[in-house]
């Protein structure tokens, strides 16, 4: 059984387990969206705990960034 999910303005088709992997990393990294896990995890060769680390460090660094909060 696929996965249906609207990324990049069409339909992807997404097995299983990566739809699982794409959960997992979502109760990790908090207020993703699915397309953005599954962006970053494709950037990240389908490795997710390197994708995990990607979308912390995007939260660190670039949403707040470090300098707003101790600034």
């Amino acid at each position: 059984m696929a996965f249906d999910s609207r990324m990049e303005g069409g339909m992807q088709i997404l097995p299983p387990q990566v739809h699982k992997t794409i959960q997992l990393i979502k109760e990790i990294v908090g207020n993703h969206s699915d397309a953005d896990i599954y962006v970053a995890l494709r950037e990240m060769n389908m490795d997710p705990n390197e994708t995990v680390q990607k979308l912390l460090n995007q939260v660190l660094f670039g949403e707040w960034g470090l300098i707003g909060l101790w600034g």
